[in-house]
């Protein structure tokens, strides 16, 4: 049997660990990964499916709102859309920003009116003049396939923005490295 250990000098870990947070091309990396995440969520924020009035296409509120997220289970004062969130967590050899939504339900959102832009959402969800209720039920949901809000808007946006980040500090890299 053998016994093999390593001494570690505590004061100098601690001294490498504080040298490599307080790195100024830490703080550019970390600084890089905010404003992409907060992108992220702004763009995610402004796409993001809300109950809307068929008949003007536009957000519900007040007394009709009320009326339809009691009748699904919602809690009044809380929308999903509102309650998106990013917390950066950092170790000695990582950084990492989290994109969250505290609703519970917000990632189980899965809606037609993903993909369309404002105005294109207000088209879709009114009824044409002349057309029979029926035809507007059958056009309605006859429609795109409903996405999953989350992984549309954030996750497949992020994945995207993260890997063009990499490539880009790479290419940063690679330029201290020969010298630029």
């Amino acid at each position: 049997m053998a016994d093999f250990g390593v001494k570690i000098d505590l004061a100098a870990l601690k001294a490498v660990e504080a040298a490599l947070l307080g790195s100024p091309a830490r703080k550019a990396i970390t600084a890089q990964l905010e404003e992409v995440a907060g992108q992220t969520i702004a763009d995610a924020r402004a796409q993001w499916p809300v109950d809307r009035s068929p008949k003007s296409g536009l957000p519900r509120a007040g007394s009709d709102y009320a009326y339809q997220a009691k009748k699904k289970g919602h809690n009044l004062n809380e929308h999903s859309v509102d309650l998106f969130g990013q917390r950066t967590e950092q170790t000695p050899t990582t950084v990492r920003v989290v994109i969250f939504n505290r609703a519970s339900w917000a990632y189980k959102i899965r809606s037609r009116q993903i993909g369309l832009m404002p105005g294109q959402r207000i088209a879709w969800a009114r009824r044409k003049r002349g057309e029979s209720i029926d035809d507007y039920y059958a056009r309605i949901g006859s429609g795109a396939k409903p996405k999953h809000a989350w992984g549309v808007l954030v996750r497949a946006p992020a994945l995207k923005a993260n890997k063009a980040l990499a490539d880009r500090l790479a290419a940063d890299l690679a330029e201290v490295a020969n010298g630029r």
